[in-house]
């Protein structure tokens, strides 16, 4: 807005009182940002704009001059905007990740609407649940792509056998796209940990360094869990009905295929 206040984040315009959960808010996060910040902001978000308005044919109002970034400091936090696209920024996101995942020493905390981690990633957090981390994931318990969650729950046997804490959001529908690690680290965006997300999708997000941001979202996060989730368990999870069983890897191979079609099968295997 004005050059003068950025939103990095996953928040829809959308009607809220329709759904599931139907006079439950969704459950999402985004940052508001002012300063420094706004001067890695703001170029790629004219960028994508003036992408939009050459693809559309339209024209700026004559006389129209974007204003200057008003960059000056504007607090005490150390934050890093980080994007992804198809041309000089394809793996920015993933690497974001997975530095702070191999660089974690007590605890990761992922809240994540669509969940479906390559091999890289998962190897990365199973790596820190075996080296005493603990890893908690809170991902969607009911979904707008039905499909696209039993194949996301193929995945589960595997992490939970790696110590790794599962949880299904199911007081409203789940949209956020955040993770701390350490209460030092931590991060809101756009960006889900999916083959989607983190290979074809345009997507940003906000990593904030320091313990009072972290430890914020870390509590509400943590409260969402224990106010709204339910514990996925190991044991009762392996000993699940054949059928949707079936259905799982039915649907894992329907979203191989669409991601194979996509192109982009190779890079999250």
């Amino acid at each position: 807005m004005d050059a003068r206040v950025g939103f990095v984040g996953g928040v829809n315009i959308v009607d809220d009182l329709s759904g599931h959960g139907a006079g439950r808010p969704r459950l999402d996060y985004a940052v508001r940002v002012e300063g420094p910040l706004l001067a890695d902001i703001y170029p790629v978000v004219h960028r994508l704009w003036w992408l939009v308005s050459a693809l559309s044919r339209k024209e700026r109002q004559s006389g129209f001059h974007p204003p200057e970034v008003t960059a000056a400091p504007a607090g005490d936090t150390t934050a890093a905007f980080v994007y992804r696209d198809n041309f000089g920024h394809r793996h920015d996101i993933e690497t974001m990740y997975l530095d702070a995942i191999n660089g974690a020493r007590r605890e990761i905390l992922i809240a994540c609407a669509y969940f479906m981690p390559g091999w890289r990633m998962r190897h990365a957090l199973m790596e820190a649940a075996s080296r005493g981390v603990r890893v908690a994931i809170v991902v969607q318990g009911w979904s707008d792509h039905r499909i696209f969650q039993q194949a996301s729950r193929v995945l589960y046997g595997t992490l939970l056998d790696h110590g790794i804490e599962i949880y299904e959001y199911e007081r409203s529908e789940l949209h956020a796209k955040a993770a701390v690690v350490d209460e030092r680290w931590s991060t809101v965006g756009s960006s889900n940990l999916d083959p989607f997300s983190l290979f074809l999708a345009r997507e940003a997000n906000v990593a904030v360094f320091g313990e009072p941001f972290a430890r914020e979202l870390r509590d509400s996060i943590d409260r969402e869990i224990r106010d709204g989730a339910r514990a996925v368990q190991r044991l009762l999870w392996r000993r699940r009905h054949w059928l949707k069983r079936t259905a799982g890897w039915i649907a894992y191979g329907y979203a191989r295929l669409a991601m194979g079609i996509a192109g982009i099968g190779r890079r999250w295997s």
